[in-house]
């Protein structure tokens, strides 16, 4: 797969997502049904919260071919494994064409302890007194993550293990996971869990309730449209997991404790997740008045300089389009460029007036540029001597060492000019070359 395949959302290369939702089980009962010790309940919310999250991926640029979902009956235990498989061998064929890929893999559903303290999540086929043997144990679940060969891996666990289904309304009770201090930031394998140890996860008892509390959170930040939303463009897993936590435990407090917990596998740094729409147009929008504001004071800034139509007023006037229109900023001009800039502040902050001396001194900072040492070892008086006998020929002008030239040298014409101003002007030059003083003003 070519780069101009991955996606410029905000996943940056290759990208690949499993997504295991389960609400049905082949063993599974309504509440209140349950007769024997292999049957646990029903779950309302694990199929959609596996669709909703794909259908995310899907919409931000995640290529869909690479969005890999396993819902209900398709998540049997085989399915399971050799899915997470396929996930490693398409990061092996990723890193052999020099590319780190980003992998995200996300499982909603029972979890479940066995009486030798052995952690596990539920498959579809699972039975609830022969775990060892229908379910995957979370040893068995690391090393199938193990074997993905990506220093970008994120798992997150929508499921809890507490050895019972727990309430009506919850998905089990979270293991003794091995929390690392802190997340890092741009690569790493990390484990974000819905739940503590102790704790169960939370279906919501409204029936038309789409998801559980923590992937409904969880997708709500991602997308940024709630109350909740993380006020930065690009939201990265660092961003993320505060806010989650700390949203999670206050939509379950009515149902109990639920808090979420990061798990760092390997050290690392953050990986981003989102870009908050929102604070992005308000940027781009703000970027764009700022340009408009920039052409208008360029205009006014051009406009007064045109009052005193003398050579160097007419590259100043060259420079400042070059650098407003094209981004060029010679190192030799940096400083009437940032004088330009600084002007600018103050001529958006006062009322849009410019400074009254404004163009004086950008004539000043040009001329400081211009008696600087000529690279072309050319004397200050030669060079001089040469620009002054191109005017008075009404040859076209040319701009000093490193000044722009080229495509703009249409802008530098001198227009043409009866001899009696030609003549002035060129006295003026002379009796200021005589006086010692080389700036022509």
């Amino acid at each position: 797969m070519s780069r101009d395949d991955y996606s410029d959302v905000f996943f940056k290369g290759p990208a690949y997502a499993l997504l295991i939702g389960i609400s049905r089980y082949e063993h599974g009962k309504e509440p209140g049904q349950l007769k024997g010790g292999y049957e646990f309940c029903h779950l309302k919310c694990p199929a959609s919260d596996a669709n909703d999250f794909a259908e995310y991926l899907r919409n931000n640029g995640m290529i869909p071919d690479n969005v890999a979902t396993l819902v209900d009956d398709q998540a049997t235990l085989p399915n399971i494994k050799e899915a997470i498989d396929d996930l490693s061998r398409k990061c092996l064929q990723s890193q052999s064409e020099g590319d780190k890929p980003l992998v995200i893999v996300f499982f909603s559903g029972h979890g479940m302890v066995d009486s030798k303290k052995r952690h596990y999540l539920l498959p579809w086929e699972a039975q609830g007194n022969a775990l060892y043997g229908t379910a995957l144990s979370h040893g068995e679940f690391w090393r199938c993550l193990n074997d993905i060969n990506s220093n970008r891996l994120l798992v997150f666990l929508d499921a809890c293990h507490s050895g019972t289904t727990g309430p009506e309304g919850a998905m089990g009770a979270a293991g003794s996971y091995s929390p690392m201090a802190e997340l890092g930031a741009g690569e790493g394998r990390y484990v974000i869990a819905s739940c503590g140890p102790g704790q169960y996860s939370y279906e919501p008892k409204e029936p038309d309730a789409k998801n559980s509390i923590f992937t409904a959170k969880l997708l709500s930040l991602l997308k940024c449209d709630g109350a909740d939303a993380i006020q930065k463009e690009e939201i990265d897993i660092f961003d993320l997991y505060p806010v989650l936590k700390d949203s999670v435990k206050k939509a379950a407090k009515e149902y109990g404790d639920q808090v979420p917990m990061a798990v760092q596998m390997q050290s690392a740094t953050g990986i981003v997740l989102a870009i908050n729409k929102y604070v992005r147009d308000a940027r781009v929008k703000a970027e764009l008045q700022t340009k408009q504001d920039r052409q208008q004071f360029l205009q006014k800034a051009c406009n007064n300089l045109t009052t005193s139509d003398t050579v160097p007023k007419r590259m100043i006037r060259a420079l400042l389009k070059r650098y407003i229109n094209v981004g060029e900023k010679p190192e030799r001009y940096k400083e009437m460029l940032d004088l330009f800039d600084a002007c600018f502040e103050e001529y958006r902050a006062s009322e849009e007036r410019l400074p009254s001396n404004y163009c004086d001194m950008l004539v000043d900072e040009y001329n400081a540029a211009f008696s600087q040492p000529n690279p072309s070892n050319e004397t200050r008086s030669q060079t001089l001597s040469k620009s002054t006998d191109e005017f008075v020929r009404g040859e076209p002008q040319q701009l000093p060492p490193s000044a722009p030239s080229g495509a703009f040298e249409s802008q530098l014409q001198i227009p043409p000019a009866d001899q009696k101003t030609r003549g002035q002007l060129l006295s003026e030059i002379i009796r200021t070359k005589l006086q010692g003083d080389d700036k022509i003003v």
